[in-house]
């Protein structure tokens, strides 16, 4: 599992953990995501790109 959903479940489960380590945790998750959502879709354009080109 994952440093974001470990916190989660800890403060689910009613643990004494930081919340803003949960919170810097979840955010950071959200921005790999994001990075990653985008670097998809900049693949996908450059193959539909290199598709329209004609050899």
């Amino acid at each position: 599992m994952d440093v974001a959903e470990t916190g989660v479940r800890a403060l689910a489960a009613g643990r004494d953990v930081p919340v803003h380590d949960v919170m810097i945790a979840l955010e950071q998750a959200r921005l790999d995501l994001s990075l990653a959502t985008e670097v998809r879709n900049r693949l996908v354009e450059a193959y539909q790109e290199l598709a329209r080109i004609q050899l």
